[in-house]
């Protein structure tokens, strides 16, 4: 550095040390199926780590931690360097509500209430594959891509009334698959 006043000039030297900055990624948006927990996996520089809200999270000072939130929620992770230097960022985890719950009767009659036969209230899942058997265990439907659309017919006519019993398989928008069974009743 040099400094010039009128005819004087003075010459000095100065190291400037360049401290790199602070980085966080708390990852992708994920979605989960509620009652699951989520691994939230980030990286960053070295430092001290804190996420908020600490609701719901196996650890708030690393950047691994296990997140069980019961409602969509959003996670902010924050690092502090040993230098000062600070990061932010975030994650949202949106939690879809658990939507497997076939019904126990219907009664498709042509009215246009509760016709079909519903086997699922929501959007967590991928694919069901349904079966409905009658008491002496002759199957009576079976739909290996089932949409809630059933209406209690086989080979085009109307089963009796009565109770059947049905095994549904559901592959989860999480990955996992889930095995109902459990008795149906048809009332026209």
């Amino acid at each position: 550095m040099t400094a010039t006043l009128g005819t004087c000039t003075a010459t000095d030297q100065l190291n400037v040390t360049v401290i790199p900055g602070a980085t966080v990624n708390a990852g992708p948006d994920v979605s989960i199926v509620a009652g699951d927990s989520y691994t939230i996996t980030g990286s960053g520089s070295q430092g001290n780590y804190s996420w908020t809200p600490a609701n719901n999270l196996s650890s708030t000072n690393t950047l691994t931690t296990n997140a069980s939130p019961t409602s969509t929620t959003t996670y902010i992770v924050s690092v502090m360097t040993a230098q000062g230097c600070t990061a932010t960022d975030d994650i949202r985890i949106t939690v879809i509500p658990y939507c497997v719950k076939p019904m126990e009767a219907f009664t498709p009659n042509g009215d246009g209430i509760n016709d079909l036969w519903l086997i699922t209230n929501g959007n967590c899942l991928v694919s069901a594959k349904a079966q409905v058997f009658n008491r002496y265990g002759g199957k009576v439907f079976e739909s290996n891509d089932y949409k809630n659309n059933w209406n209690g017919t086989w080979n085009g006519k109307p089963i009796a009334d009565g109770t059947y019993y049905y095994v549904v398989t559901y592959k989860l928008v999480n990955g996992k698959t889930v095995l109902q069974k459990g008795s149906l009743t048809i009332l026209r």
